[in-house]
């Protein structure tokens, strides 16, 4: 392998934490919004699917 700078790894790392954090936002408005199409149809105590996680 050859050897690569370390710059290159951390530009890398900052790349996939973007991506993982874009992942965990685009699942949290999934989540609401199955969340939200559940509650027209039953009603459900359980509303946590409305509250934000940050």
């Amino acid at each position: 392998m050859p050897q690569m700078k370390p710059i290159f790894w951390f530009w890398m790392y900052l790349y996939m934490l973007v991506l993982l954090m874009l992942f965990m936002i685009f699942l949290h408005y999934l989540f609401i919004y199955i969340g939200s199409f559940k509650e027209k149809n039953k009603v459900s105590k359980n509303k946590k699917f409305m509250k934000w996680l940050w």
